[in-house]
């Protein structure tokens, strides 16, 4: 369908725009960027995600907009920030990129939304329960290839001195070009640290559960996700990329 009819019409964008942030309604940023939310993707600890499309390139993209607590804390806006110049030093086919964060202005405050590539598919948690749920296993070949292609993304994120943090399932999204070959990407890096950092306050992040709000994860804080989080992690050690081949090789097995 034409991005054109796609939209609803302008009187209906500007009653929903002074509301709250939902599908089907144009949004205006501050840096003046204006977007199209087509559709909800899901809901998080986090906060929502959106399929949009940005109205001066045309450029599809997905929108992670910050819940209105966490969006006023300007830790959780600093590590939207990092996020994206992370990846902006980073070129790599198996990782995802981050184009911008950006500012909303709403009736509920002001929303902070993280602009990323647009990923089609669904990340590996999703497709572990689908095929849990039909009594299938994953074909070994298809589960290796999907690992390798994760080890060399973690090779760049090595070379650029930055740790994950959090690999896991849920933050490996699979995507099917129209030849239909699968490809693999890592994504969500809000949680980026600096290699050989020391955390010291222990605060595991269990599934839906917010990290702290007493500041960025790095050197002072630790969150991760406690089926996938490394032993020294868990002591309170300096994590290094080791830390994130041993979330890996979880995360395979």
């Amino acid at each position: 369908m034409p991005y054109s009819e796609r939209q609803p019409q302008p009187e209906q964008i500007e009653t929903k725009a002074k509301n709250r942030i939902q599908a089907g309604q144009s949004i205006i940023a501050k840096d003046g960027e204006r977007y199209f939310l087509e559709k909800s993707l899901g809901e998080g600890g986090y906060g929502k995600v959106f399929s949009a499309i940005n109205e001066r390139n045309s450029m599809d993209v997905a929108i992670k907009f910050l819940r209105t607590d966490i969006g006023n804390d300007e830790a959780a806006v600093e590590r939207a920030e990092r996020e994206r110049r992370v990846l902006g030093k980073i070129n790599n086919p198996f990782i995802t990129s981050t184009i911008d964060v950006i500012r909303v202005q709403t009736k509920e405050g002001e929303q902070i939304g993280l602009v990323t590539e647009l990923m089609e598919g669904k990340d590996t948690e999703a497709l572990i329960k689908k095929e849990k749920k039909e009594k299938r296993l994953l074909d070994p070949r298809r589960v290796i290839k999907i690992i390798a292609q994760m080890a060399i993304a973690l090779e760049s994120c090595r070379k650029a001195g930055i740790v994950h943090r959090d690999i896991k399932p849920a933050n490996i999204f699979l995507e099917t070009f129209p030849s239909g070959e699968e490809v693999a990407k890592l994504g969500d890096f809000g949680l980026v640290g600096a290699a050989g950092r020391k955390p010291k306050v222990p605060a595991v992040q269990k599934r839906g559960q917010l990290p702290p709000k007493n500041g960025l994860t790095g050197e002072g804080s630790f969150v991760g996700s406690a089926n996938y989080v490394s032993p020294e992690a868990i002591q309170l050690k300096p994590v290094t990329h080791q830390s994130d081949i041993y979330s890996l090789g979880l995360t395979f097995y």
